[in-house]
């Protein structure tokens, strides 16, 4: 699988990435990702040749591949350059006329399980950039999807945004209708801005940019947090009976957990630009602190309203809702998993009379969250409840899974 790579020099050895698969030749996908990645790089070097701007700290870094095989053969090959890859962006089908398509762009996260102050900074970027000089233009920021933001993937640690169309909305997806007179010109000037802006700003990021961002990622971690709170809150106040009141509390107080671990990892992310810097370190735990003492604010509060909302209706409830844990997950608090390779599972290698019972562990869904979350540390357990945050509903299934995993050698198990 061939693929084509270039990089723009920097200081030291680190560098950042944009990549994007070349192989299918549709104008929107994807000959647009790669068009705005070549041009924002193309900015870059005319404007450090020109002396507008200096030679970054870190290289940046074009990859122009076959969607995640590749990349992934292609991490297989160079896997220290990506030990001191900070950041990536991927772009992969940016640039078709919004009058043809009917999603918006997508400004996808990275995945939770490698949550980054990377997902911070995009969405400011993109309302710097779009928002304010094309108000128009139809962007939103959406969950981690699959393709070559692959790199995001904990076992390979490159936090990476990823902006695309997405095949839902496009009726000319993998058609021979994804013709060039369907691109928007200006779209992919407004792309190829924010891919030289972002990788330009990462790339020379030191200490008071990582401080920022670590300020930027408390804030948003928090923002999260009170945005759980009024849905949760709203939920509460509608519950029906007593064990809906229940219901709704216990779900309330696990989404306040799981955007706490996520504050707290994207704003520890932001150590890698800086490391050994006192300042940074200073932002980091103020704002994990901040983070945490949300969380505790609006735990302590939905219990409150909780208490006061049962007494109206004249409901008794306990200090704490009770969860009874299943017998799957009595099970899951007793293994520690981990990946046997890095990447998501492919099971192209296992015949398919051996796959019944298996999620295709490529493109999403629960086992391949729950595994992402497996760090060789973390009970199973937890890495389902983890799974079950980012996923928006409960993790179910996986231990037989592990088990027919663990068989076909795809992942080790211990015992906890």
């Amino acid at each position: 699988m061939p693929v084509a790579t270039g990089a723009v020099r920097g200081r030291t050895t680190e560098e950042v990435i944009t990549l994007g698969h070349g192989a299918e030749q549709g104008a929107n996908d994807n000959a647009s990702g790669c068009a705005c990645m070549l041009e924002g790089l193309r900015v870059i070097r005319a404007l450090i040749a020109a002396g507008k701007l200096r030679k970054p700290k870190r290289g940046i870094r074009l990859l122009i591949t076959w969607e995640i095989y590749a990349t992934l053969a292609f991490v297989q090959a160079h896997r220290r350059r990506f030990d001191r890859t900070v950041a990536g962006l991927c772009m992969d089908m940016v640039g078709e006329k919004q009058s043809v398509v009917s999603a918006p762009l997508g400004v996808h996260k990275s995945c939770a399980s490698n949550a980054a102050y990377t997902d911070t900074f995009m969405r400011l970027l993109a309302e710097e950039l779009w928002t304010k000089r094309w108000p128009f233009y139809r962007w939103a920021v959406a969950d981690f999807g699959l393709t070559d933001c692959v790199i995001a993937d904990p076992s390979i640690g490159v936090p990476t945004t990823y902006l695309g169309q997405g095949g839902g909305g496009d009726h000319n997806w993998h058609t021979n209708e994804d013709t060039p007179d369907k691109v928007d010109p200006k779209a992919l000037k407004y792309l190829s801005a924010f891919a030289a802006t972002f990788l330009y700003f990462l790339a020379d990021a030191g200490e008071k940019e990582a401080a920022w961002l670590a300020e930027a990622a408390g804030s948003e971690g928090r923002r999260e947090l009170a945005s759980a709170a009024f849905t949760g809150a709203a939920r509460l106040l509608d519950a029906k009976s007593r064990d809906g009141l229940l219901a709704a509390l216990s779900a309330a107080e696990t989404r306040f957990r799981y955007l706490a671990d996520v504050g707290r990892m994207s704003v520890d992310s932001a150590a890698r630009l800086a490391p050994g810097s006192k300042r940074v370190r200073r932002a980091l735990d103020e704002n994990v602190t901040m983070v945490e003492d949300a969380m505790i604010a609006e735990t302590e509060h939905i219990r409150e309203l909780a208490e006061e909302t049962a007494t109206t209706e004249g409901w008794s409830l306990p200090w704490a809702p009770e969860e009874t844990p299943s017998a799957e997950m009595k099970r899951a608090r007793k293994m520690i998993v981990r990946r046997r390779r890095f990447g998501p599972l492919a099971f192209d290698g296992v015949p398919l009379s051996k796959r019944k019972g298996l999620d295709d562990g490529r493109w999403g869904g629960p086992l391949m969250s729950t595994l992402m979350w497996c760090d060789g540390r973390r009970t199973l357990a937890e890495a389902m409840r983890l799974a079950s945050g980012e996923l928006g509903r409960t993790v179910t299934g996986i231990v037989p899974q592990i088990k027919k995993c663990e068989k076909l050698g795809l992942v080790t198990v211990r015992k906890a």
